[in-house]
């Protein structure tokens, strides 16, 4: 049900909006709740479409006037913001076609263009690019540093991330910031279910964003919305109502024969208890119109396969089923080194110690606090 993922009345009420139900006042929210409502809107990254299904709706005038101003201002933000980054991001991908270099959009930006009615209702902190391997994402660096990007501290090793952040002010904005992957996902049990040129097979393009933009295709774009959802919420993070709002869209918009290949690829690659729960909370959320006989195929390949539900989970079931996903003991034993003993390069940018005693602690001290913050995390998912 709705109100086990989002219990707080302010989010129940958001998502009654964002289905078409809406009502004021909300039931079990006191004269303080429209502050609160900003709020859970704002963390569920719902805010514009609040405004949107709002405005259009006759309950816009009973609304308190405190929070229609502050809808319409932060709709107003949106638009402008928007603007800017669709010029930016287009100058981007311009510049890396005519470099050769071939990008899937990823996630928000994909969507936003592609599904929603306007990009200005899916925010999104950066825009995802995917390339074909990591030699290409480097390539790709060295033209975006031309660009003035600048990379940010991260974990290096080949199995521990499969992407580079990197950022560029444009004054007076706040800039662009860019996330490029040479792998699907950072979880290797997905990163291995799908090759960039099986991806690239059935792209789409984003004609908004110019004409080298592409997306993935309608069918591999919900099997990813229903994992990233997944592998965030097994990074500790909250649910958000904007996954949900995406899978729902998604949903809508697939014809009876990409259906059939969704529960085709789902079934073949071993992704069904994972898709399956997406689909249920979508459903709960938003009344998704799912065909009745595609959770036939959700069913688990195999004994084990139940297990996989273990990475929306924080601890360490999500851990251990991430190194069994690897293929060789060798393998296994890089990716602990790489989680316990990061490049000097990362402890330098990350706590300014590159050598000696002085990267001796730092070591120590980012193991302490790891140590710590898994031990929360674990208490926390056995509550």
């Amino acid at each position: 049900m709705v109100t086990e993922a989002f219990p707080c009345p302010e989010t129940i009420w958001l998502a009654e909006v964002l289905r078409g139900e809406p009502r004021w006042p909300p039931q079990n929210m006191d004269k303080n709740a429209i502050q609160r409502v900003l709020t859970a809107a704002n963390s569920n990254d719902v805010q514009e479409l609040l405004f949107t299904k709002l405005h259009s709706n006759s309950i816009w005038e009973q609304l308190p006037d405190r929070l229609r101003q502050r809808l319409h201002d932060a709709h107003r933000h949106a638009i402008a913001r928007e603007l800017f980054l669709q010029e930016e991001t287009a100058k981007d991908l311009d510049a890396l076609a005519a470099a050769g270099i071939d990008v899937l959009l990823l996630k928000g930006t994909a969507l936003a263009y592609n599904l929603y009615a306007s990009p200005a209702l899916r925010p999104r902190r950066d825009v995802d690019l995917l390339m074909h391997d990591k030699s290409t994402a480097h390539k790709a660096w060295h033209l975006l540093e031309q660009r003035g990007y600048t990379r940010g501290d991260a974990i290096g090793g080949d199995l521990i991330s499969h992407e580079y952040c990197c950022a560029r002010k444009v004054p007076p904005s706040a800039g662009v910031v860019l996330d490029v992957h040479w792998k699907l996902s950072n979880s290797h049990f997905f990163a291995q279910k799908f090759s960039y040129d099986e991806l690239r097979c059935k792209r789409v393009p984003v004609p908004m964003l110019g004409s080298g933009a592409y997306a993935l295709g309608a069918v591999h774009a919900l099997i990813h919305a229903l994992f990233h959802r997944a592998w965030s919420l097994g990074g500790n993070e909250p649910d958000r109502l904007i996954w949900l709002y995406d899978i729902d869209l998604l949903c809508r918009h697939l014809s009876r024969e990409q259906w059939d290949e969704f529960a085709l690829l789902v079934a073949t690659r071993d992704l069904g208890p994972i898709c399956r729960e997406g689909l249920e909370r979508a459903r709960e959320c938003y009344n998704t119109p799912i065909p009745g006989e595609i959770f036939a195929h959700l069913k688990p390949q195999h004994p084990r396969s139940n297990r996989q539900l273990e990475l929306m989970r924080p601890g360490p079931g999500r851990v251990l089923y991430e190194i069994q996903s690897l293929g060789s003991w060798r393998s296994r034993l890089r990716y602990l080194r790489g989680h316990l003993f990061p490049s000097r390069h990362y402890m330098q940018q990350r706590f300014g110690a590159d050598r000696g005693p002085a990267l001796i602690f730092a070591y120590l001290r980012r193991g302490w606090g790891g140590i710590k913050k898994r031990a929360l995390t674990w208490q926390r998912s056995l509550r």
